[in-house]
């Protein structure tokens, strides 16, 4: 089983809480399987491992109660509260002199459980990542890897930062594949 720390899904939560009340948290909640609603209904450690099945499921069911669907809303929201977190560690993000240099830092850092990810360099403005481990059932996932990947670029100093699926989650492969580059 695929599983992701519960800082992914504390950020989740705390994003459409502040964004549009308790209350909507509440109708997300209630909206989840009961397994699902069981794990997001009680306290989630930021540091323990929980079912990516959980996490995508919370994805889909916030987009489809708050959002009504609209992919474009949540994107946005993905990518500023990346941002946001990445900008948290401001630290430790300005001490990188590269993308390639924060992309290689950051690549060994796996917040999730049963997926393996590597990482190969495909000259010196492109990365392709192999991830081994997810299930087809997790595409939704894809668009977090997108902002993370993206949104460090960018923050380091890459311009133009593109994301290229070579090999989607929602393929159902053995694998996924994605190239990230920038100039």
């Amino acid at each position: 089983m695929v599983k992701i720390k519960g800082y992914a899904l504390l950020s989740s939560r705390n994003v459409v809480e502040s964004l549009h009340g308790k209350a909507a948290v509440d109708r997300v909640i209630e909206a989840l399987p009961p397994e699902d609603r069981a794990i997001f209904s009680n306290a989630i450690l930021s540091h323990a491992f929980y079912p990516l099945d959980a996490y995508v499921h919370w994805l889909e069911t916030e987009l489809r109660v708050v959002y009504h669907g609209d992919e474009k809303v949540v994107e946005r929201q993905l990518f500023e509260a990346t941002e946001k977190a990445l900008n948290g560690i401001y630290a430790v993000m300005k001490r990188f002199t590269s993308p390639m240099e924060a992309i290689h830092a950051f690549a060994a850092f796996n917040h999730l459980e049963g997926v393996t990810a590597e990482r190969t360099e495909q000259g010196p403005t492109r990365s392709l990542f192999v991830y081994r481990g997810f299930h087809k059932r997790h595409a939704r996932y894809e668009m977090v890897l997108r902002a993370w990947w993206l949104i460090l670029v960018r923050l380091t100093g890459g311009k133009e930062a593109r994301w290229e699926p070579k090999i989607p989650i929602s393929a159902g492969k053995d694998r996924a594949e994605f190239l990230v580059s920038w100039k």
